[in-house]
């Protein structure tokens, strides 16, 4: 198994490649211990969901294609279904990255989009480690052809990092799109309740799968 781990300050990555090039662990030195910061299911990394772990690149779109369709210059296409009706999170995720580069704090990893994504192309992606956290890029290229496309990331932070201590989380937004069935209606509602995270809340038990803006 190909597994990168970089390295800087207080700061420790382990990257899987071959696992939809996702960030396996991310882990923060307090003192001296390692605080691991990411969800990671136990057993083997083939046999875990390749939704539910590490943190990992969306791309060529996030979110989710309602009925895996759209449109684009006039033309009609569709990607393949993977999540009840809807077409989720775009193929990077479960797909093996190539390795570019690679050194003691950084690496490199390129994606050629599968043939069930019409338009081709190639996805770019760099993870840095920094003294005290770690920095992202992701990067979409066409090949002779322009394409819709989107990049988005999901990590999947441990609600629990030290015993009894509690995660709070800020999003500095003051709206939030309407859902059905997961998919935005094009209203915007104002944050209120459960979904106001501006002024940096403990998560508690909150679950949350919202868009804000």
């Amino acid at each position: 198994m190909n597994l990168i781990t970089l390295g800087r300050g207080r700061t420790r990555v382990v990257v899987a490649p071959g696992f939809g090039g996702r960030i396996a662990q991310l882990a923060l030195r307090d003192g001296g211990d390692w605080l691991p910061l990411l969800h990671e299911p136990p057993g083997p990394m083939a046999e875990r969901d390749p939704l539910l772990w590490g943190s990992y690149a969306l791309v060529p779109w996030p979110n989710r294609i309602a009925g895996g369709a759209f449109t684009f210059e006039g033309m009609a296409y569709s990607v393949p279904l993977n999540n009840g009706p809807n077409a989720l999170h775009g193929f990077g995720y479960t797909a093996a990255w190539t390795v570019e580069e690679a050194s003691a704090d950084a690496c490199t990893l390129s994606l050629a989009m599968p043939r069930e994504w019409p338009f081709g192309g190639r996805a770019i992606q760099k993870i840095e480690t920094l003294d005290d956290g770690v920095r992202q890029r992701v990067t979409l290229h066409a090949d002779e052809r322009p394409y819709p496309c989107g990049i988005g990331w999901h990590p999947w932070f441990r609600r629990e990092v030290r015993p009894g201590e509690a995660i709070r989380a800020l999003i500095d937004a003051d709206e939030r799109y309407e859902l059905d069935a997961m998919i935005p209606t094009g209203r915007i509602l104002p944050v209120a309740g459960e979904f106001d995270l501006r002024g940096s809340p403990a998560m508690g038990t909150r679950r949350l799968d919202d868009c804000y803006r």
